[in-house]
């Protein structure tokens, strides 16, 4: 039998796995590419690839949050009395679990949308207000429960020195988001390269190089086929480019 810690971390295992799972239908939703995704998953890899990243994912979240709100989600009760009939449904797990699932699952949300929101202050989302409505909801939150997280980040913008390329320092966050959407893990380099150039092209025209992927690819510790399964993944229109 596991103890009450050991359940504890048990059930954020389950939670993290369960929004892994919804962030990459999210993202494959979002590209367009649900039948070429639906492929890849019979690919020899496809585990490899996608424990590789949900192990990378929140790992970053967990490193991008600061120990203080981690300490303030660790015990604090969460009002669950204006969750929907219809949320409560959704839930994948036993009737007797419900509760402490969806407390669950918003602490780990909370986490998720504080490295975000920090990820967003570093690029050029910092320059739209529509960023700040967006997040206005965990602001929200972040003032009841004592939270420094996004007030700090909005008061650092002023000080805060902007890159030249700003989006080349985020390489890493865009592999992590399409490493299995995509189909990066099974893809040659020049396809890996050519599908973060379309979507999420640098400055000045310019273009990820090989190695420079590789080496936030290994540092990630993401798994990659030692033999790529396809040339690329092409976007538009959607269509999976086989090796030549």
């Amino acid at each position: 039998m596991l103890s009450e810690n050991q359940s504890d971390q048990h059930l954020t295992a389950r939670v993290r796995h369960y929004r892994s799972r919804l962030m990459i239908e999210r993202t494959v939703k979002s590209l367009g590419i649900k039948d070429i995704f639906v492929k890849s998953q019979t690919w020899d890899g496809f585990e490899r690839a996608c424990d590789s990243w949900h192990h990378a994912y929140w790992k970053w979240v967990d490193q991008a949050g600061s120990a203080k709100l981690r300490e303030l989600l660790k015990d604090r009760p969460i009002d669950l009395s204006q969750v929907p009939d219809k949320a409560w449904s959704k839930l994948p797990c036993a009737e007797a679990e419900k509760e402490s699932w969806l407390i669950e699952q918003t602490r780990q949300e909370i986490l998720q949308q504080a490295a975000l929101f920090r990820l967003a202050m570093r690029g050029p989302e910092a320059e739209d207000i529509e960023t700040y409505k967006m997040f206005s909801d965990e602001m929200h939150v972040a003032a009841l429960i004592g939270d420094d997280t996004y007030f700090m980040e909005i008061a650092k913008q002023k000080q805060r020195k902007r890159t030249k390329d700003i989006g080349d320092r985020r390489l890493k966050y865009q592999l992590l988001l399409l490493w299995v959407p995509g189909c990066l893990w099974a893809s040659t380099k020049d396809g890996i390269g050519r599908f973060l150039n379309e979507n999420y092209p640098r400055s000045g025209n310019k273009s990820y190089d090989n190695k420079t992927i590789a080496d936030a690819r290994r540092d990630l510790n993401l798994y990659y086929s030692p033999r790529p399964l396809c040339w690329g993944v092409a976007i538009n229109p959607p269509r999976l480019i086989p090796l030549k």
